[in-house]
């Protein structure tokens, strides 16, 4: 998983794919080889003429999963096993939160940034409301990124005016964990601080070795701000 410092890092996460040759559509990475977007995108092409492009590759779609046809949510399976980050869901909202998003809108097929201000809730709870920004064509299925968390709030669904910064609308995490439980991060035990005694033999050599691309996040969240807090025991 990954948090995202820049417009750059964030077109990482996220793929467009097409159907033969139609406009790309957006999606973003949220599991090893899953990529979510909107149903409403997938529907009617088969699976055979679906390919995403990222990253200069052209990759294969196995399988679109639509639990519910009446949420607008799916996910396709790649059938590449790629070393790939993905994003990080939240479902924290609070009044008039900065929103942003990176899609690949008609004209910009190597993607477009834009940025929002959240306003609410619709009644059902169903839809997230967000002005100050424009909502291209083609941004349906791209992330909804709350800027305060750094992690993605919801998916993009549709504009609230083609021609006008009026926003848009979005899905929320919380419908998206609804309908994709496996999504929904699992709260694991903590393991034991491996530094504990501070001399002998390390036990768990799988804390320490083998983690490059969780320590080169690691890395680019610390060297995209201007501080950072060290949190350990006192001697």
């Amino acid at each position: 998983m990954n948090r995202f410092g820049s417009d750059s890092r964030l077109g990482k996460l996220c793929g467009a794919y097409r159907h033969c040759r139609e406009a790309e559509r957006d999606g973003l990475f949220v599991g090893r080889g899953l990529l979510l977007t909107c149903n409403h995108v997938v529907k009617g092409p088969a699976i055979a003429s679906l390919s995403l492009q990222w990253q200069g590759q052209s990759l294969a779609i196995t399988t679109i999963r639509i639990p519910n046809p009446n949420i607008d949510l799916a996910v396709l399976y790649l059938a590449e096993n790629l070393d790939h980050d993905w994003v990080m869901l939240d479902e924290e909202m609070t009044e008039r939160e900065r929103l942003k998003t990176f899609g690949y809108p008609e004209g910009y097929a190597q993607g477009d940034p834009a940025t929002f201000e959240y306003e609410g809730m619709t009644g059902d709870r169903q839809l997230i409301k967000f002005k100050a920004g424009q909502v291209q064509k083609g941004f349906s299925g791209s992330p909804l990124v709350n800027e305060r968390t750094n992690r993605v709030c919801g998916v993009i669904k549709k504009t609230r005016d083609k021609q006008l910064d009026l926003g848009g609308r979005a899905i929320p995490v919380g419908l998206v964990f609804e309908t994709f439980p496996e999504l929904k991060p699992k709260v694991t035990e903590i393991p034991e601080n491996p530094f504990k005694p501070i001399n002998g033999i390390i036990n768990a050599p799988d804390l320490f070795f083998g983690r490059e691309r969780e320590l080169r996040s690691v890395f680019e969240i610390l060297n995209s701000g201007s501080s950072v807090a060290v949190i350990g025991d006192r001697r």
